[in-house]
């Protein structure tokens, strides 16, 4: 290449650059189009041209663009290291986590000391529960690059440390959200994973101070704007006056905390419980039915609010002080009705077990704390043993085949809002699943539960335990290694053929002693 067109190239570039930054992102465009035809025409194989134009279309989101502009330059140099990664980098913004890890993967061989690289890598592996791996990789990039003690980079150590949870290491997860306290001392996010290892660990008194950084955090901040006009509830008396509770996260969450509503009214206040539509009739059996506010709806006046999950702080909650005696309850009626469906989609005498296996597919983690169906089929080959379905949506149930040869009953519609799903949790004999709104369900009736959990998952399930403080009626089968099931089902198997002899024992004992 002559000096001349080395240099028209170098100026078309620094254009598009300046273009960019001032927002006339037409002409950028246009200059990366021209430089990148005479870099053609000279047949320079240039790549990097291709990679800052990619790089233009995914800082303004238009993904499909950069991800043709990728693959261009890929095609000319099949071994750039920051094609593959930039290429990743897109895809795992569109949640394409597979495909991604493989160019992260590919992108790692070629430049395998390149920080920002294993950086992407050991994030992608951590979203689908390879968290050994994700520490391997991120702990790389942190040692590959001093400047991770520059703010521009406290991500970095907040990604190690959720990894190093994932691994069941608590200590050097703190460790490395300390790291990123000492980088960002005012950032929500490092504020709010200190707070998930401190509650973890039964540092009640820490951790909700910490866990109120989440009103600071993007994921919360357009709540916390709504602006209710009235005072956050601090503590002070509730005599003759009326606050508003409001169910500001999932329906897991909101169940979860839920508890706390009959403290309120204990001491002298009108409740308000502001919750998602299907929550309405569940919650109504709490305070009086037109107490209940459907999200979105007009509130009604009130002197103090307070989100439900920050109940605890001026509730002065400790672990020892958890009000776990079953909460929630259904009309019999409804009991009667869900018994009698259960018995005609499924009669005889066999226990009946409902079970629940994968949650909302938006939810972050779900891939982490769901279980493939087909890993559940021991639990089928349990003599004496109905299962049924709890999944909330009809298509969960549908869309993997269960084991032939082992029944699963479909509950179907009878399943549609919580308080329907709660008539047929009651008729049951226990539940079984993994960590979603189900199990909190089956905890607050104090129905038998039994949470299939992650080697790391949720503060609330206190990883140094085998029950739950929260609920008295729930067991928690773990994971020993991250993403390995197999284990666990066969455990659970084993107590779910103990649980139904003990039941026939039970059962026919009953005759001898009437």
């Amino acid at each position: 290449m002559d000096a001349s067109s080395a240099s028209q190239i170098a100026d078309l570039c620094a254009t598009a650059r300046h273009a960019a930054d001032a927002g006339n992102l037409d002409l950028a465009i246009q200059c990366y189009e021209k430089a990148i035809a005479l870099d053609i025409a000279l047949d320079s194989k240039n790549v990097s041209i291709l990679l800052e134009m990619g790089n233009l279309y995914a800082k303004t989101g238009q993904a499909s663009l950069a991800i043709q502009t990728y693959n261009r330059a890929l095609q000319i140099d099949p071994d750039s290291g920051f094609g593959w990664s930039n290429l990743g980098n897109v895809l795992f913004g569109l949640r394409n986590i597979e495909i991604a890890l493989q160019c992260f993967t590919h992108a790692v061989r070629l430049l395998p000391d390149e920080w920002t690289i294993r950086y992407s890598l050991g994030r992608a592996l951590g979203q689908i529960g390879k968290a050994n791996e994700a520490v391997e990789h991120l702990s790389a990039a942190c040692a590959l690059n001093p400047a991770f003690l520059n703010p521009a980079f406290d991500d970095a150590w907040i990604v190690l440390g959720n990894a190093y949870q994932h691994s069941g290491d608590w200590d050097r997860a703190m460790e490395c959200f300390d790291r990123a306290l000492a980088i960002s001392p005012n950032r929500a996010e490092v504020h709010l994973n200190r707070a998930m290892v401190l509650l973890n660990q039964g540092n009640f008194s820490d951790g909700w101070r910490e866990y109120e950084y989440r009103w600071e955090t993007p994921a919360f901040r357009a709540y916390k704007s709504r602006g209710l006009g009235k005072p956050r509830w601090q503590g002070e008396p509730l005599d003759g006056k009326r606050i508003l509770l409001h169910a500001e996260q999932g329906f897991g969450d909101a169940i979860q905390f839920a508890r706390f509503i009959p403290e309120l009214s204990a001491r002298g206040a009108e409740v308000f419980v502001e919750a998602k539509g299907p929550l309405k009739e569940l919650f109504s059996e709490l305070v009086t039915p037109d107490h209940i506010i459907e999200l979105g709806n007009p509130l009604p006046e009130f002197d103090y609010d307070c989100p439900l999950m920050s109940l605890p702080i001026p509730l002065g909650l400790e672990l020892s002080s958890i009000p776990n005696a079953p909460y929630l309850k259904v009309p019999s009626k409804m009991v009667d009705d869900a018994r009698s469906l259960l018995t005609a989609i499924s009669p005889g005498t066999r226990l009946r077990v409902g079970i629940v296996w994968t949650g909302n597919s938006s939810h972050p983690w779900n891939a982490m704390r769901s279980v493939p169906l087909a890993q559940l089929a021991p639990l089928g080959r349990v003599k004496e043993i109905q299962l049924y379905s709890l999944q909330r949506e009809a298509a969960s149930a549908e869309a993997e085949p269960w084991p032939e040869g082992s029944p699963l009953a479909l509950p179907g519609e009878s399943l549609e809002g919580f308080q329907r799903m709660a008539a047929v949790i009651q008729a049951l004999d226990l539940v079984i699943s993994i960590d979603t709104a189900q199990a909190h369900l089956a905890g607050a009736l104090g129905k038998p539960v039994w949470v299939l959990l992650p080697l790391f998952y949720e503060w609330r399930w206190h990883s140094h335990l085998e029950d739950s403080p929260w609920y008295p009626s729930a067991r928690l089968f773990r994971q020993q290694t991250p993403g390995e099931w197999t284990r666990v089902i066969q455990k659970v198997a084993e107590e779910l053929q103990r649980f139904a002899s003990e039941h026939r024992v039970s059962n026919t004992r009953i005759p001898d002693l009437l």
